[in-house]
């Protein structure tokens, strides 16, 4: 069987936790190697990958873990994107294909998702050499929710991440019965998608008030993780604590919490996915939350 290398980085955290834990998951089903580099400046913050620069599955046994430069790892997965994208160039223009390395490159714009369980992906993992992927939309279907134990134990943060987490966390749940987590994405969400996820703080805060209606017989208490600037005088009334303010620490404190609620995005899922916490995902500025809304992702 071939090794597969994801050569190239899809977007931020969430999107490349996503796509790393679908192969992941197959090469854990299919006892397969899988190197995986472009995890880029993310890597030194999990367990399975920290110290590895091709952060590869199953991970290498080594006495002592080394932390790369980000700048470094930057520059060693855009070279590893843009040799594998030179070779995908030659091969459509002129039709060579190297002996022992085949090519994956789905458009996510167009592409219909590339399911890793067909017998067109069998085919292309048989024989020696490694087959090189880009794209975002391959998938590992229902069978990722299968393998989740293999998936978070890679994806545990190393322990200086998990130490601010637990600290965090710790401090949120004083005094509270059920700890909500909610993700306010601003920023780059004012024009994505013309703001259709966009949601003034305000809005969020309503969301709370009406969450605290939700379970009236227990203390709601709020963990908020958000890209933009905010303080608990925004949410009066609401028990609130806030992430530590760095991406990796608070999508761990999201995934701390009983229940989560925020815009659709990667980041949210990946928190209901890894803590199985039961998300609802705001799609709507005028939607209403109910117990029965609030669902675990196994997928993306």
């Amino acid at each position: 069987m071939k090794k597969i290398v994801i050569a190239h980085p899809v977007g931020q955290l969430g999107n490349r936790l996503f796509v790393s834990a679908h192969f992941l998951a197959f090469s854990a089903a299919s006892k397969g190697v899988l190197f995986n580099p472009a995890l880029g400046e993310y890597a030194d913050f999990f367990e399975g990958s920290c110290g590895d620069f091709w952060c590869a599955y199953p991970k290498a046994e080594k006495k002592d873990a080394l932390v790369f430069p980000r700048f470094l790892r930057r520059f060693f997965v855009r070279s590893i994107d843009a040799f594998a994208g030179l070779l995908g160039g030659i091969e459509k223009r002129f039709g060579l294909k190297p002996r022992v390395l085949d090519i994956i490159k789905i458009n996510d714009q167009t592409d219909k998702a590339y399911n890793l369980e067909s017998r067109e992906f069998s085919k292309l993992l048989r024989g020696e050499g490694t087959l090189w992927v880009r794209g975002w939309k391959f998938r590992f279907g229902s069978r990722l929710a299968e393998m989740h134990g293999e998936v978070a134990r890679y994806f545990r943060p190393v322990r200086e991440v998990m130490e601010r987490v637990e600290s965090r966390v710790a401090e949120a749940r004083k005094g509270v019965d059920l700890l909500l987590g909610v993700h306010i994405r601003q920023g780059d969400y004012k024009d994505w998608q013309g703001g259709k996820y966009y949601y003034e703080t305000s809005r969020y805060h309503r969301w709370m008030q009406q969450a605290q209606m939700l379970w009236p017989e227990q203390k709601v208490g709020f963990l908020v993780c958000s890209n933009s600037p905010l303080s608990a005088s925004d949410f009066p009334g609401c028990a609130v604590a806030f992430g530590p303010g760095d991406p990796v620490a608070d999508l761990y404190c999201l995934a701390a919490c009983d229940r989560l609620i925020g815009p659709p995005s990667t980041f949210s899922l990946w928190a209901s996915f890894y803590g199985r916490a039961p998300l609802h995902m705001l799609e709507r500025a005028e939607q209403d939350l109910h117990p029965e809304t609030f669902t675990l992702h196994d997928r993306v």
